[in-house]
């Protein structure tokens, strides 16, 4: 107990730090342009849920009238989808870009404002010698690449995957409320399952294949630092074992995270194939009954997975985190 509530505090400690490290380019002097990519992005991210819940129903009328052979019915949902397409192509195309300006833009402040941190009063030379900081250059160069990316994917995955929810179980609830019920059951399964039996073992081993890198990393630049020592003093030998040595733990640490990312792709895959028959299982009975059209079944077998796959975002996108 006492150790997972140790975990438990050094995870709000590293939260902590990771806001306050993401929130300061928002209140740097480039806030207005931060904050106005960051609201383009998220209103874009709505109109992209919004059209796919419209795309819902141009589906179902598109499979009601093709079930029914309704010329007319078929042809007046084709034209609905081609005037959806070339509202959406433009405006999906232009959310990436934000997306990806908006990680620029970000970069570019973030990397200056730790640069500037770095050479100011000799901090350069202090973390040299204290050793208290690994690697800065990696940190600066790599991190913050790694660590901006993964903060607008996140702000945009989860935005689109709240709209999402609220959109498409409005649409799930007026076809049959039971579908709500039971997808939130199974997501919650899902997710239980993932983090606990998969997430905790992955990351870690995650976070260790980061530190021997470094190492790796380290051990080769160190003998380029040092070559002609290492040539006087004829160390050829003691190195290699030594950088060897460093890359058999990376490969070490690699085959195990292989391995546990085997599990979790069984796990996930079994889980993400169910959802193509499970909402088709359970509304097919009111379709043979004759209590709905046949473009129900599949509106809410897409109204389903938009809405799982949004409560399911850890386990259908563990590997992005």
């Amino acid at each position: 107990m006492a150790g997972a509530g140790a975990d438990a505090a050094n995870t709000r400690v590293m939260a902590k730090k990771v806001w306050r490290l993401g929130s300061i380019y928002f209140k740097s002097e480039q806030k207005i342009r931060a904050y106005l990519l960051l609201s383009s992005v998220l209103v874009l991210c709505g109109v992209n849920a919004g059209m796919h819940v419209i795309l819902s129903y141009i589906q179902r009328d598109f499979s009601t009238a093709l079930s029914n052979k309704d010329v007319g019915g078929f042809y007046r949902a084709t034209w609905k989808f081609i005037g959806i397409v070339i509202v959406a192509t433009p405006l999906l195309a232009f959310y990436e870009y934000l997306q990806d300006l908006l990680s620029v833009e970000w970069r570019i402040w973030l990397t200056d404002f730790l640069l500037s941190g770095y050479f100011a009063n000799r901090a350069y030379f202090d973390l040299k010698m204290e050793g208290n900081l690994d690697n800065p250059d990696q940190r600066i160069c790599e991190d913050v690449a790694n660590f901006v990316r993964n903060a607008v994917d996140i702000i945009s995955l989860t935005s689109s995957k709240v709209l999402n929810i609220f959109a498409f179980t409005g649409v799930l609830w007026s076809i049959a409320p039971e579908l709500v019920y039971f997808l939130l059951v199974y997501s919650v399964i899902g997710t239980f399952a993932t983090v606990w039996i998969f997430g905790q073992k992955i990351m870690l081993l995650k976070l260790q294949g980061l530190q021997k890198e470094a190492d790796f990393r380290y051990s080769l630049v160190r003998i380029r630092d040092n070559a002609e020592s290492i040539a006087f003093y004829r160390g050829e030998e003691d190195e290699s074992i030594s950088i060897k040595g460093s890359f058999s733990a990376v490969v070490k640490n690699a085959r195990e995270l292989i391995i546990w990312n085997r599990h979790l792709a069984l796990f996930s895959n079994a889980y993400d194939f169910s959802v193509l028959i499970l909402p088709s299982l359970i509304i097919a009975p009111r379709f043979f009954r004759g209590e709905v059209e046949f473009g129900v079944v599949t509106q809410s077998a897409m109204a389903f997975r938009r809405v799982l796959s949004a409560l399911s975002v850890i386990i259908l996108k563990f590997d992005r985190f």
